[in-house]
């Protein structure tokens, strides 16, 4: 803890002897990593449960962190957390009801998403989500996220409020689908921080999030650019590390000056 609260006071830059304050940068960096991050898991854990044998046959299994139950009639799917921490280093309790409309591959299935009493390293998550198959493009199968009002509480003050439209490839067509897949994620979003600066992203370069894991399952490879009004260097980029890494180090650019932060509950909480 006494490492975050120095990295937090020297959050400040030099420019022709004045100083920039980076809080707002950093703020806004951590929670969109914590915004985006409850879709994206549902999703991957969505795409690893279409694909084992085990609950297709028995209509229950075990996988990262959750006990998950298939109901046949309505094609639902429901992730139960009971407080473990999962392979991305994140502690979750509480429920998510995944209900496909259709067939996972065919084009037009909607996919239902509700979180019931659900929480992230003890943030709240709540409302109703849903993702649409788009078809095939490029090999992948294309998903599309869109949320109008987005809520993450993410202390006893501070929500995040945004809305998205985000993109999800599932490259079907790729050596050793599913088992080596990898979610590839685009898209923007704004929205307000915890602490209330406005902020807009924009996904330049595709995330990477890998399907079948039950470690090393944090986001890789990829480019947020980030755009924050009201800070001192309003464009900053996040950077996650290399497709062969495994940790969960990301990288904040802000103006000149990079900070190797990580994606862990002590740090996001800033």
């Amino acid at each position: 803890m006494a490492v975050i609260a120095i990295a937090t006071i020297c959050l400040m830059s030099c420019r022709k002897n004045e100083s920039i304050d980076l809080n707002p940068n950093l703020n806004t960096a951590n929670d969109l990593i914590i915004a985006q991050r409850p879709v994206a898991f549902a999703f991957r854990m969505l795409v690893r449960a279409i694909h084992d044998e085990e609950l297709q046959q028995s209509y229950h299994s075990s996988f990262d962190g959750a006990s998950v139950l298939l109901n046949p009639q309505t094609n639902t799917y429901c992730f139960y957390f009971l407080n473990e921490t999962g392979p991305d280093s994140v502690l979750r309790y509480g429920r998510v009801d995944m209900t496909l409309s259709g067939d996972f591959y065919t084009t037009g299935t909607t996919i239902s998403i509700t979180f019931v009493d659900y929480a992230e390293d003890g943030m709240s998550v709540t409302g109703d989500d849903s993702l649409v198959n788009a078809g095939m493009t490029n090999d992948s199968l294309l998903f599309v996220n869109t949320v109008k009002e987005g809520i993450v509480h993410k202390d006893t003050t501070g929500v995040i409020r945004f809305s998205s439209r985000l993109e999800y490839r599932v490259p079907v067509s790729a050596p050793g689908y599913p088992l080596q897949s990898l979610i590839m994620l685009t898209g923007t979003t704004e929205g307000i921080s915890s602490k209330g600066h406005s902020f807009s992203a924009d996904v330049k370069t595709p995330v990477a999030f890998p399907v079948y894991t039950s470690r090393c399952a944090w986001p890789r490879q990829g480019k947020i650019m980030v755009v924050v009004p009201d800070a001192e260097i309003m464009n900053s980029d996040i950077r996650f590390p290399a497709l062969t890494s495994c940790n969960d180090s990301v990288y904040y650019d802000f103006g000149s000056t990079t900070y190797q932060w990580r994606m862990k509950a002590s740090y996001l909480k800033h």
